[in-house]
């Protein structure tokens, strides 16, 4: 190795290197956080879409620039959705799977690692869900739907 000849830059070029290096990696810094912001901020801009959107707002400027009518009116729940109940009691389901939200993934749904009622402990009434159906929980209330 001590015959060994390597390319050595002058202490200035490497000084240079450097510099660039650190303002690349302070870009790429200034980058992620920028992405952390956008992530975490990403709930609260879908659920103003969102509620811009179920309240009118959303195109509101559009139907005044066209001269359309706005015919959104405001109903109770009960008059949009229909709500089916089917709580049943632990005992007597003990062996079956309980699937909390906590074993679906966020945003993409997927079933993650379950277990039966009995492994779970459960103790109140659970909603009983059978094949051939969705629901979709919102807003602590279970919307029912065939397919």
């Amino acid at each position: 190795m001590e015959n060994c000849l390597i390319s050595l830059a002058p202490l200035a070029e490497q000084q240079r290197i450097v510099d660039r290096i650190e303002s690349l990696f302070a870009k790429l810094d200034e980058a992620k956080e920028k992405v952390q912001e956008a992530l975490d901020s990403f709930e609260v801009r879908r659920s103003s879409i969102l509620r811009n959107a179920f309240s009118g707002k959303l195109t509101e400027s559009w139907r005044k620039e066209h001269g359309k009518v706005s015919r959104w009116k405001y109903v109770r729940f009960d008059e949009a959705a229909f709500i089916r109940s089917n709580l049943v009691g632990p005992a007597e389901y003990s062996k079956m799977p309980h699937i909390a939200p906590d074993n679906i993934e966020k945003k993409t749904g997927k079933l993650l690692e379950y277990h039966t009622i009995e492994e779970d402990g459960v103790t109140s009434g659970k909603h009983h869900f059978f094949r051939g159906k969705y629901y979709i929980l919102k807003f602590g209330h279970i919307f029912q739907r065939w397919y």
